[in-house]
């Protein structure tokens, strides 16, 4: 995935509410050749959910990376409505919340990549490519998680999106 003015560019938008993680992802996304051989440009920043799906509608890029727990607008929901304006981008979670629900219900959205906040960058450094070439890839602490619960019941979309509405406070 390249963008026409420059091929070997990966454009990104960074949506967190911690301005402290944004500004140090920014950081490590953009060093030259950690993220093995791309070069990463953030082209913008999103501080709430619905600043992210603005963000993705203007810019169209390569990549969002999205922590679920924000103002406005959760996490699935900011998914499902980047899904519907800009398909092609790559959308990488990057959490620290652990509920199997939740956890769940993102994996069903559609993304591409679950991380942890607990975790070091070395294995978002490492699959980033391949989920930027089209693949998946879920932490194995997730997976854990996962395995580690009972079968759920399925939650209609209206459902699912009051749910989301709830975990961000509107």
């Amino acid at each position: 995935m390249t963008s026409a003015a420059d091929p070997f560019r990966i454009h990104a938008v960074l949506a967190d509410d911690h301005p402290i993680v944004r500004a140090g992802l920014r950081s490590a996304l953009e060093t030259p050749a950690l993220v093995d051989g791309l070069t990463l440009e953030v082209v913008a920043e999103a501080g709430d959910g619905l600043a992210a799906i603005g963000a993705v509608k203007r810019h169209r890029p390569h990549l969002l990376v999205l922590d679920v727990a924000m103002p406005h607008a959760g996490g699935v929901e900011v998914v499902i409505e980047v899904r519907r304006w800009s398909p092609q981008t790559r959308i990488v979670v990057f959490t620290g919340v652990t509920a199997p629900g939740l956890i769940a219900d993102l994996i069903d959205s559609g993304i591409d990549g679950l991380f942890s906040k607990a975790a070091d960058n070395a294995e978002l450094f490492e699959k980033l490519p391949m989920i930027l070439n089209g693949g998946r890839h879920i932490a194995a602490a997730f997976v854990e998680v996962l395995e580690g619960t009972s079968p759920r019941g399925s939650l209609t979309d209206r459902e699912r999106q009051t749910l989301n509405m709830i975990i961000a406070g509107r």
